[in-house]
Order: C-alpha cells, then structure tokens, then sequence
C-alpha cells in the first residue's frame, strides 16, 4: 500500500485502488474519496482492497491482498 487504509468501526470496507509497478511489485494507491456516490472512482480503479472493521487497519508498505479487476 502507497497509503494508510483506515477501517470504519462497524463494517468491512472494500476500498478502490489503482494500481503501478515498482519492480517486480504492484504498489496500491487510493482513488481517493471511498463514498459510495463515487462511481467515477470505481470506474477507474484497477483493485479492491478489503480492509475489515475495526481500529487498526494497514499502514503504507503494508503488504495485502486485493481483488484485481484489471492489471495496469
């Protein structure tokens, strides 16, 4: 992750990511806002990460798995 995924307290959240290379790694970046009105963002996004409900979430150069919807 190029950011800090921040979970909601009450919800698994599926947040959209485009995607870009760094060696032999694909390296995550938030499309920004995660509002479900956002269709634009959905549209451009490349992955899904699941972040599950909580308090910790995932700092950036968190290694985590995602749901490619197409490689860049």
């Amino acid at each position: 992750l190029a950011y800090d995924a921040k979970p909601t307290a009450d919800r698994t959240e599926y947040q959209r990511v485009t995607l870009h290379r760094e060696g032999r790694d694909l390296v995550a970046e938030t499309t920004g806002s995660q509002s479900s009105s956002r269709l634009m963002s959905l549209a451009g996004a490349h992955a899904l990460v699941r972040v599950p409900a909580g308090d910790q979430g995932f700092k950036a150069g968190t290694v985590v798995e995602a749901l490619i919807l197409a490689l860049p």
